[in-house]
């Protein structure tokens, strides 16, 4: 496949981060617990969407020790259109009143190396922009913008402003 097919099959992907797997070589239960982790998901987003395969991303460790210290693998959602990714991202702040182990997850767009690279730059500049910043403000990344947030007494954060990243180039 070239490069731009592929990006096109990116487009209809996300990465969930954080959510718990169980610590069986048994593929066919990790596949039911998979499969009711991405039911209680979309039932705390309220959608019914239909995903056309989802799998773990990497290797199971290899022996029990490593097992039990392992963190869980990331799980890669493949949707059948864009519509649907942008559906699902949409609604993720719904989360927040989720149970508690579905409410820790991350979830990102599959994004190819250049992407990964792009961001990874960015949050070097937030937190670089963070430190010489005086106040109670941070900066973090949305998208491809860096954003500042001023931080409250609680420890929350609150959307201040928005910055273009391409601004200072």
């Amino acid at each position: 496949m070239q490069e731009q097919e592929k990006d096109a099959m990116r487009k209809r992907n996300d990465i969930i981060h954080g959510l718990p797997e169980k610590k069986t070589y048994n593929r066919e239960e990790r596949k039911k617990e998979n499969e009711q982790h991405i039911e209680k998901i979309m039932d705390a987003l309220e959608l019914n969407l239909e995903i056309e395969n989802f799998y773990r991303l990497g290797k199971l460790p290899n022996e029990d020790a490593d097992r039990e210290h392992a963190t869980s693998r990331s799980l890669k959602l493949c949707f059948n259109s864009e519509d649907k990714v942008k559906m699902f991202m949409g609604r993720l702040n719904k989360l927040r009143d989720a149970e508690e182990d579905i409410k820790r997850i991350r979830v990102q767009h599959d994004m190819n190396l250049q992407e990964k690279a792009e961001i990874r730059e960015l949050v070097q500049e937030a937190k670089n922009l963070t430190l010489t910043e005086s106040g109670d403000f941070v900066h973090i990344v949305r998208g491809r913008k860096i954003i500042r947030v001023k931080v409250r007494k609680n420890g929350q954060r609150r959307r201040e402003m928005q910055e273009d990243s391409t601004s200072g180039s």
